[in-house]
């Protein structure tokens, strides 16, 4: 391990024990709400726009992750729709501890997590985005429907999809990624110094997500373990590696491609769903407690793949 990789470990354990210890007090949540705001106005456009509009046209592979990342969502979506049906009326569960199960088993934390991890193990980070890109499509689509069938904070319709992709910062990165895609080679030869440097600020900062994850995990912390939360739990580290590994032999990804939908596969549920939750007046609870039960699972089982050389 080189020094890089010694000091973006020593800020990663940091950064999470320093949202360990700080959970619970008044200025949490102005940190917190500061740090998501850089992430998702700054790092995330910005890694979005070279993705799509630097990096796609020059490697073609980073197609092959965009189609897994679609293709699991669709297929998470339609599975764990049935199963948690089917297990939440043998075991009773209400419609929204079963949409709260539904959104925390399918919408994993696909970016503000995996990014930095991906850069803590030397990766690429242009594959997590690229793999968030076609995440993130299907949620703003999915995520209203899902939650609104019990929620009462107003029906889901296509006005109210749009306007969350209106609000959602990385769109507007996608959107200057597509209209750069054409001038790919120009820009990279005319400015390849000044784009890579915006690309290697972006990627660093999204280092402070672990403190996030810290905050997450202490806010929760212990997690109530139920029926519903472990049904999340079981989705998040075994079906859903096992669907990835399915399709990345499908695709036949390798390398960086392979362990990029590996690391995805493991993810905890979405902070977001907490937000998802909270909006539609669902069941909070089982998303909170999933998020502090898997998130430690998730960075256990992803450090161990990285220790046994993948």
């Amino acid at each position: 391990m080189g020094v890089e990789a010694v000091v973006r470990a020593v800020v990663a354990i940091v950064l999470v024990v320093a949202g360990l210890a700080s959970s619970g007090r008044v200025f949490v949540q102005l940190l917190s709400k500061a740090i998501t705001f850089l992430l998702l106005y700054f790092s995330l456009p910005i890694l979005t726009w070279y993705t799509v509009g630097i990096a796609l046209p020059r490697f073609s592979r980073l197609a092959d992750i965009v189609v897994v990342g679609f293709t699991y969502t669709v297929l998470a979506l339609a599975i764990v729709a049935f199963l948690a049906q089917v297990v939440g009326r043998r075991l009773g569960w209400s419609c929204r501890v079963e949409a709260a199960a539904m959104l925390a088993s399918v919408f994993q934390n696909a970016l503000f997590l995996p990014l930095p991890i991906v850069l803590l193990l030397g990766g690429v980070v242009e594959l997590v985005v690229a793999y968030g890109i076609s995440f993130n499509v299907v949620t703003g689509v999915a995520v209203p429907f899902i939650a609104g069938r019990c929620g009462v904070a107003g029906k889901s319709n296509v006005s109210m999809v749009f306007r969350r992709l209106l609000a959602f910062p990385p769109f507007y990165g996608l959107l200057a990624g597509l209209a750069t895609m054409p001038l790919s080679w120009q820009v990279w030869g005319v400015c390849g110094h000044v784009v890579a440097l915006l690309k290697s600020v972006a990627s660093e900062m999204t280092m402070l997500s672990f403190y996030l994850v810290g905050t997450s995990i202490g806010l929760a912390w212990p997690p109530k373990i139920d029926s519903a939360v472990c049904f999340v739990a079981a989705w998040r580290l075994l079906v859903s590696p096992l669907i990835h590994a399915c399709l990345a032999m499908l695709f036949g990804l390798s390398g960086w491609l392979l362990k990029c939908a590996l690391i995805e596969s493991f993810m905890p549920p979405a902070t977001m769903n907490l937000v998802f939750s909270e909006y539609y007046r669902l069941e909070t609870g089982v998303v909170a407690s999933s998020i502090a039960l898997v998130t430690p699972l998730s960075l256990a089982l992803v450090g161990l793949l990285a220790v046994l050389g993948w």
